[in-house]
């Protein structure tokens, strides 16, 4: 810097120059156009890094003017081209979506007074998350943090995609909760069915003593259509059975009620196991859309005789304990299971049992319960344990069994239905299965003389009076007769079944064919009082066949006619 230098007296010429030191101005104007730079740079990345963000962001100052904000931000709430501006207020920005309804019903007084009240609040310095839905539908989630000196930053993440997984993800947990649900209902709908179509009553025969019997059935969580039943055929005979049908709660519950009234059903007319099972599986198999299916061990007791006929359809096999603890495992199986396949023709097997001994009857729920290591309860396992009970009854036989499983299980989840069935013959006078005569006759008159002869022979060797043998060959005489000469009309080859049994002074007989049904009780008692001339034709001879016998009774049992006599054994006949 300099100037002249002016005297009093004159222009003496010259100058006045003075030297200031400016380097340290120059570096800082360098360091701040420097830093000038450093900011446009970092400004224009920070748009550029503003602009490629997928979440919408603003940013603005203490007095609440824009910062900073990217287009997404605009295009989230479907804002016009230039209302929002670097430098802006936000007081004009909230006005607009206000008036436009963004808020909903949040704004009931005026805007100006709801716009400041929103603006001090977001300008509090507590951090702050809202969820909002902008007027082009989308779900934004706004999370705003204050910024050191006034002003905050806020992030709007589009989270529509999220609520709407997250509302899909709800219901389909509802969905689940409702499948639960409905599936908890059927299995206790199925676990009802199933308790009450079984006998659960013990002792269920208290006036025979003949046998004994008892049972036991602990369901599954998820029922798996385990079921028992026994049942009086006639008055010599019971009906045992135990089964497993295929699928879990009320369809195969449903399914096991119906395998077990056509048991029960066909059972009262047809006393082979064979037959029965043969039927039942035809019933089931017929219309079977659901493809289900059941495992069946079928028995009939005589415990008259101690005569055990039995089929096995695809079923564990029971086993036979004898008296003295010896084990027989009725291993052969006749048939796959019940209802899978039509035409099929089942076989059965027969056994005598003696007094003590005990049929042992059970579903794989008990030989394929699991422990926690995994291992089976097993086939070896129940012969051990049955073998060691020596003599012990039904009941004790069949509760130590179901303990051994519960215990062998431990805390582990029950598997499979488990159920057992034990029956015990006592014993009886007929326990001699020379007690029982048979014999089958041809549709001849000349097989009656045979037939009477036989049991003639029977009837000495038994000891019977003589009063009841002489009864006994007039009433085979006139019955055959009668069967021979009128029930078959078609002139062929039919053969007659006979059998008598012998039981606790009372002979049974039963005369079996295959003729034309006919009842012959429904025939009216004849008037003896009348003369000859004056009778209706026929009747005497089923008259005097009811005056020989005490009982008397006729049943069509699958396109069989069978009569039923009962004569008992008293001093009046004779016997001693």
């Amino acid at each position: 810097w300099q100037t002249a230098i002016e005297l009093a007296e004159g222009n003496i010429g010259g100058l006045v120059g003075v030297l200031v030191d400016i380097s340290e101005q120059k570096t800082l104007e360098r360091e701040l156009a420097k830093s000038q730079e450093q900011y446009h740079a970092l400004a224009n990345n920070l748009q550029v890094a503003l602009s490629s963000m997928s979440d919408g962001i603003f940013i603005i100052d203490g007095e609440l003017n824009y910062v900073a904000f990217n287009q997404r931000y605009v295009d989230l709430l479907g804002f016009p081209d230039g209302l929002v501006r670097e430098g802006g207020a936000v007081a004009e920005v909230t006005e607009f979506a206000a008036k436009r309804g963004d808020y909903g019903n949040q704004f009931e007084g005026d805007i100006d007074d709801i716009v400041s009240g929103r603006l001090k609040q977001l300008s509090s310095d507590k951090a702050y998350v809202i969820e909002n839905v902008t007027p082009t539908g989308r779900i934004v989630e706004y999370r705003g943090s204050p910024i050191d000196g006034g002003g905050y930053v806020s992030i709007m993440h589009d989270v529509t995609e999220r609520k709407k997984a997250e509302e899909a993800l709800e219901q389909a947990h509802e969905t689940i909760k409702m499948q639960r649900d409905r599936m908890e209902d059927e299995l206790n709908v199925g676990r009802e069915i199933q308790m009450s179509m079984i006998p659960l009553n013990f002792p269920p025969f208290p006036d025979h003593d003949e046998f004994s019997i008892f049972a036991a059935l602990e369901p599954a969580r998820e029922v798996g259509g385990d079921f028992y039943d026994f049942f009086f055929v006639d008055d010599d005979r019971l009906c045992l059975c135990i089964g497993d049908v295929s699928g879990k709660g009320v369809p195969s519950a449903l399914f096991m009620a119906v395998t077990k009234t056509l048991i029960k059903s066909r059972a009262m007319d047809d006393t082979s196991t064979a037959g029965i099972l043969t039927h039942v599986n035809a019933e089931l198999a017929a219309d079977n859309k659901s493809s289900m299916f059941v495992t069946v061990f079928l028995a009939i007791l005589n415990f008259k005789t101690g005569e055990l006929v039995y089929t096995n359809a695809g079923h564990n096999p029971p086993y036979l304990r004898r008296k003295g603890g010896s084990l027989r495992r009725l291993d052969v199986r006749h048939g796959p299971v019940v209802g899978a396949l039509p035409g099929l023709a089942y076989r059965q097997d027969s056994a005598t049992v003696s007094a003590g001994d005990m049929l042992f009857m059970y579903t794989d729920g008990v030989t394929e319960e699991r422990n926690r290591a995994g291992e089976l309860f097993s086939e070896r396992k129940l012969a051990t344990l049955l073998g060691s009970q020596g003599t012990a009854s039904v009941e004790s036989a069949v509760q130590a069994t179901v303990a051994a499983v519960r215990e062998f299980r431990g805390a582990g989840d029950q598997e499979d239905d488990v159920t057992v069935l034990a029956v015990q013959f006592q014993g009886s006078s007929m326990a001699d299965p020379n007690a029982v005569f048979r014999v089958t006759a041809q549709n001849d008159l000349s097989e009656i003389a045979m037939v009477v002869g036989k049991f003639q022979e029977f009837a000495s060797k038994r000891g019977l009076p003589l009063e009841l043998g002489r009864r006994i060959s007039v009433i085979f005489d006139d019955l055959l007769n009668n069967v021979i000469s009128y029930a078959f009309p078609d002139g062929e080859g039919h053969e007659i079944e006979i059998r008598t049994e012998l039981a606790d002074n009372r002979l049974t007989v039963t005369i079996s064919d295959d003729g034309i049904p006919f009842n012959p009780l429904g025939a009216g008692v004849p008037d003896t009082s009348l003369p000859l001339e004056s009778r209706a034709i026929g009747g005497l001879g089923i008259h005097l066949v009811r005056n020989l016998v005490d009982e008397v009774s006729y049943q069509r049992r699958i396109g069989r006619n069978v009569l039923t006599l009962v004569k008992r054994i008293d001093a009046n006949d004779g016997t001693s």
